[in-house]
């Protein structure tokens, strides 16, 4: 993420743990980098491109951790193209990402790349979103990805576009329906039944929102009002631990980056409470668990 320069620091959390828990660190990314993506199957968490510290800029690598155990990123192997603010997930055999800027500037990007999450290797062209567009959030249910909201420069340049595919199959996206309004830098989270999107900001750079609002994963249709973040923001990415609880993290409102960590009950519908503290604030993060 970024503090306010890329950082390569990997923070931890108990999602179960307590009513408060602070985050933890847990080592270092190869390279410091800030608006990547990520994808987990339970044991390893793939982090895919990102904007990096110059002379690097956008980069094409994507590195690994084994989530029990505390270490440094290692590489993984590279991607299609070099590619930052994108999201992705993963069905415990492949991670999955897509949207972004690719090689410089506000070159938007509509490609959808999938890698298998064990051994190290390569992606692969997967197929593409509906519209190309950056900085959308992504969530998924282990069978089907969907990515929702986003930026690009087409009038409207906010997105309320949901998207999605099956995993499995390598495919074009397709639509999925609309989120409750139009906007970029939200992010997601998801379980077996629901997927969760959260915060977010205007085109014209002047608003944030603390929505949360949630979707049926294995059907399609408009996305449904959840409750309300305890900040408006943009950027705090979200994890979730087999469907129960989904934690948001970080985020930014000029002039300052967050240090919040809260969650709520994916099952139910309400506000999320504040469950402890990052060890620095931080936004542009990407995050994953211990559950796939």
């Amino acid at each position: 993420g970024n503090d306010p320069t890329q950082t390569n620091v990997i923070q931890y959390t108990m999602i179960s743990a307590g009513p408060t828990t602070n985050a933890t660190d847990f080592g270092d990314l190869t390279i410091a980098r800030g608006e990547s993506a990520s994808a987990s199957n339970g044991s390893r968490m793939v982090i895919a491109g990102g904007n990096s510290p110059s002379p690097v800029g956008y980069n094409d690598t994507m590195e690994y951790i084994t989530i029990a155990s505390n270490g440094n990123g290692k590489d993984f192997g590279d991607l299609q193209q070099k590619t930052t603010q994108w999201s992705g997930t993963g069905d415990g055999i492949y991670g999955i990402f897509a949207g972004g800027c690719h090689t410089s500037g506000e070159t938007f990007n509509n490609m959808i790349e999938r890698t298998k999450m064990e051994p190290p290797q390569n992606s692969i062209d997967f197929g593409d979103l509906t519209e190309a567009r950056n900085a959308l959030g992504c969530c998924g249910n282990g069978n089907r990805a969907v990515w929702a909201a986003g930026y690009n420069n087409t009038a409207p340049a906010n997105k309320n576009i949901m998207d999605y595919v099956v995993i499995q199959t390598a495919a074009n996206a397709s639509d999925f329906g609309d989120t409750t309004f139009d906007r970029y830098n939200t992010c997601g989270t998801g379980a077996v039944t629901r997927g969760l999107f959260a915060g977010g900001r205007s085109a014209t750079g002047s608003t944030w929102y603390n929505n949360i609002e949630y979707i049926t994963i294995a059907a399609t249709g408009n996305a449904t009002d959840f409750g309300d973040l305890t900040a408006q923001r943009d950027g705090p990415p979200g994890f979730s631990n087999n469907g129960t609880r989904a934690l948001f993290v970080g985020g930014h409102k000029s002039p300052a980056n967050f240090d919040t960590m809260e969650f709520v009950v994916i099952a139910t519908t309400g506000n999320a409470t504040d469950v402890g503290d990052l060890l620095l604030a931080n936004s542009g993060m990407t995050s994953s668990s211990g559950d796939p």
